[in-house]
């Protein structure tokens, strides 16, 4: 009988035992898996408060890239993770087409500019020669078309000064008017 309770004691100590690690085991899972979630939510609320790219925006394409490229840094593994990554990509390629297309467009303007300076010239030198063959009404129209051309790109078409030949045409356009007038 002593045995018996002997071997019943050690029974309900080992089944004691058992009944420890499990609720320790179980407590230390939820205990984990709770952080993990915790730590999903907190990095999923960090991603909604990115601000969102608009197309065509680079400025917020730039943002954007910034925002989620300091959130890959910090929290180098997430459920999201691959997500994020994927949509850093799509942003690069989104940003270098964008950048591509300013330069496309800087480099057509600059070229517009060119050529309407070169035609305020040509309108300009034709003014002179229609002044010289005394055609003073095709002079003051090409002036004029010279004057309005070069006030059309300003002094971005100049280097940033107005054109050295302005005041020299606008006097020529004034004498013009005044020979006019006085036939």
């Amino acid at each position: 009988m002593i045995r018996d309770l002997t071997f019943d004691e050690l029974e309900r100590s080992a089944h004691r035992r058992r009944l420890v690690r499990l609720v320790l085991g179980v407590t230390t899972l939820s205990t984990i898996l709770t952080a993990g979630v915790v730590r999903e939510v907190r990095i999923y609320d960090a991603v909604s408060d990115v601000p969102s790219a608009r197309p065509g925006d680079l400025d917020s394409l730039r943002n954007r890239r910034a925002a989620i490229e300091g959130l890959l840094d910090k929290h180098h593994f997430w459920t999201g993770a691959f997500q994020a990554r994927g949509e850093l990509d799509d942003l690069v390629l989104a940003i270098h087409s964008e950048e591509r297309a300013l330069e496309k467009l800087a480099v057509e303007r600059r070229r517009e500019v060119q050529r309407i300076r070169e035609e305020a010239e040509a309108a300009r030198n034709r003014g002179l020669v229609y002044a010289e063959r005394k055609d003073y009404a095709l002079a003051l129209l090409q002036f004029k078309r010279a004057l309005e051309l070069a006030d059309a790109i300003g002094a971005e078409g100049f280097g940033g000064q107005p054109w050295e030949r302005r005041g020299q045409i606008a006097a020529d356009v004034r004498a013009l008017h005044a020979v006019e007038g006085g036939r």
